[in-house]
């Protein structure tokens, strides 16, 4: 070495510190691109739109397995709608339909055969419209 140079300094362990950043942030990257563009995994509505859109559609599949077959389902799974989050009360000539809460809230939405089904076919276009852009 020569007097007059400095001397450079080593690479320390600033580099296996570098690739351990880089897989992690790699790894995060590819969970959330996963997790964006993956199937939705089913769960409990998360506002009280998508909420009320689940009981319009629930409804709707009901009604047409009475129309179906003249009586109400037993239970959703039998009419191919089991979904999670959903309470579903038969009785003597109707049914209840009970979400579960809705976004942290603590409410749930409510729907009894005979109660006013615009609403709740009102939320299900909005839900339809904020998830298709317009």
């Amino acid at each position: 070495m020569s007097p007059g140079r400095p001397q450079r300094p080593r690479p320390g362990p600033r580099r296996p510190f570098a690739w351990a950043l880089a897989a992690v942030f790699i790894g995060l990257t590819i969970g959330n691109v996963h997790r964006t563009l993956g199937p939705p995994t089913p769960g409990h509505p998360a506002d009280l739109a998508s909420a009320r859109a689940l009981v319009y559609l629930t409804v709707q599949g009901i009604e047409e397995y009475r129309d179906s077959t003249g009586a109400f389902p037993p239970t959703l799974d039998a009419a191919g709608l089991d979904y999670p989050g959903l309470e579903y009360h038969p009785r003597a000539g109707g049914y209840s339909i009970a979400t579960a809460a809705v976004g942290g809230s603590g409410g749930a939405v409510h729907f009894t055969l005979g109660d006013d089904l615009e609403p709740y076919r009102a939320a299900a276009r909005a839900v339809i419209a904020r998830g298709s852009g317009s």
